[in-house]
């Protein structure tokens, strides 16, 4: 797996966010995002993860463009957002199946069972999302790259609103991906679990980044 994005540019009402800015990670690498409050450091991973279109700049994930008209690269994407990005009125079971289903990842009932109990979440699979709190979404996210395939885990601010044991499940989690030799790209204010598990640390700041470790 090789990722880079090339001298990305956004603005939002004519306010440069990002500017000129360049990032390349390769198989097995973790990499971590730091920066202040509205220094651009969501903006940048939903660049990355197809969410959102740079005003210029280009990006390759394994030679396939990311702004191109070709989707097919996303399946070795997986992204990790604030929101739980699915769908409230259904049940997590219900969320789960349907993310995997779209990704063309097949999972028994019994697997996405199996990981629901891993995360803490069996005495809720047919809890609605909406009724999830902060702490149990963030497990859902968990549970979705526990069963998902990809190459490239892209992950904002996984620490907030879990509690210890979450903390705990979190971090085993993140070693169990490096292990099977995933790339993840990791933002997070938290900046003990940034140094924790990544090999290089980025400050994002003026709209580029600076490295720092």
């Amino acid at each position: 797996m090789e990722f880079s994005i090339q001298q990305i540019c956004k603005s939002f009402n004519r306010n440069p966010v990002l500017k000129n800015l360049n990032l390349t990670i390769q198989s097995n690498e973790s990499i971590g995002i730091i920066g202040e409050n509205g220094s651009g450091k969501t903006t940048l991973l939903k660049i990355i993860s197809g969410l959102m279109r740079p005003d210029s700049g280009r990006g390759l994930l394994n030679n396939l463009s990311i702004f191109g008209s070709d989707y097919n690269y996303r399946k070795d994407i997986c992204y990790w957002g604030h929101q739980s990005d699915s769908y409230p009125y259904m049940t997590v079971f219900e969320n789960i199946s349907l993310f995997l289903q779209l990704r063309n990842d097949i999972k028994s009932e019994e697997q996405i069972y199996s990981i629901l109990e891993l995360v803490g979440l069996t005495q809720s699979k047919n809890q609605l999302l909406g009724e999830f709190s902060a702490g149990m979404i963030q497990r859902f996210h968990i549970a979705r790259l526990k069963l998902s395939s990809w190459s490239l885990a892209i992950i904002d601010e996984p620490t907030n609103a879990l509690d210890e044991s979450g903390l705990g499940l979190l971090n085993e989690s993140i070693n169990s991906f490096k292990k099977n030799e995933k790339s993840l790209i990791i933002s997070s204010h938290n900046i003990h679990f940034i140094q924790q598990h990544c090999q290089s640390i980025y400050k994002l700041k003026n709209g580029t980044l600076e490295i720092v470790h």
